[in-house]
């Protein structure tokens, strides 16, 4: 995962019930966020990771810590798939 478009690729794909014309990640600083539109229509905003996002690639608790980050956010907003 080198950019922001790559994260957005692995959640569409992980996360199937968030259509991916509803969301989008958005790098902003440091701080990487997930923008989408909720089951009610609501624009909501969710800070994703915080840092270097090739990062992830050569540190496997960073990546493990952006996943965990990605399922509690999906898990908030009722997106996992059954």
């Amino acid at each position: 995962m080198n950019r922001v478009e790559d994260l957005k690729h692995y959640i569409s794909t992980k996360y199937t019930k968030l259509s991916p014309k509803k969301f989008d990640i958005a790098k902003i600083g440091q701080r990487i966020y997930i923008y989408f539109v909720d089951n009610e229509g609501n624009l909501q905003r969710e800070q994703v990771f915080r840092g270097a996002l090739p990062m992830v690639n050569e540190l496997p608790i960073l990546k493990k810590q952006l996943e965990v980050r990605v399922q509690e956010i999906m898990e908030k907003w009722n997106f996992v798939n059954n």
